[in-house]
């Protein structure tokens, strides 16, 4: 299963001394966006909770690698009828911290995802949804004391494909581009607690607990 290839993946990369790792950071968020399958505007709700390693080098740049579970919710176009997925997703993280001064730094990153899934409710069916995700993104970081604000905008694409009524259907996105904020409130020294809304497109909240080494 994909699933369990992610979760031994992170095993194998968490098997490394603790040092090797600049941070690390478990999330959970849930986020409402608009699919559009082979033309027909459908609304899904997509629930994803993981954990995140992440790398720096010397050069600044970080590497990152995420997996977890995801729930989704495919809703029909009027929205009386719904089909329920679970999976799993692996993300890579690219992302480029460049300090402006004390109190400003602009932020890059880029990220791609896979993900695959099944129908809850029925074990034994072949019915599945899988795609990936590729994102951009650019945000300018507020140092405030022990809080920093990040208004971001990015840029982001979907492929996949679903079983629906025994048809293999392919999807995308509605809307490729949207923003937001990211919203961190240090805790200690080395540990920080992350909001991060969504909006435009994708809307959404994710909370995260970070800690860097």
């Amino acid at each position: 299963m994909p699933g369990k290839r992610c979760w031994l993946f992170l095993s194998l990369l968490l098997s490394s001394p603790a040092y090797a790792w600049t941070g690390i950071s478990a999330s959970i968020g849930e986020y409402d966006s608009d699919w559009r399958i082979d033309g027909e505007l459908r609304p899904i709700t997509l629930t994803r909770y993981g954990i995140a390693i992440e790398d720096r080098t010397s050069a600044g740049l970080r590497l990152g690698v995420a997996v977890g579970e995801f729930g989704l919710r495919l809703k029909s176009a009027d929205g009386t009828q719904s089909d329920d997925y679970s999976g799993e997703y692996l993300d890579l993280r690219l992302r480029w911290p460049l300090r402006l001064n004390s109190l400003l730094t602009l932020h890059g990153d880029f990220g791609y995802a896979w993900q695959s899934g099944r129908l809850s409710d029925d074990g034994s069916s072949d019915d599945g949804i899988n795609w990936s995700r590729s994102r951009f993104g650019l945000g300018l970081d507020v140092k405030l004391g022990m809080v920093s604000l990040r208004p971001f905008v990015e840029w982001r694409s979907l492929d996949g494909d679903v079983d629906l009524g025994g048809t293999r259907r392919l999807f995308e996105n509605e809307k490729q581009t949207g923003g937001g904020v990211v919203i961190d409130l240090q805790v200690d020294p080395s540990g920080l607690v992350r909001f991060t809304w969504f909006s435009e497109g994708q809307t959404g909240l994710v909370l995260s607990f970070v800690r860097t080494y």
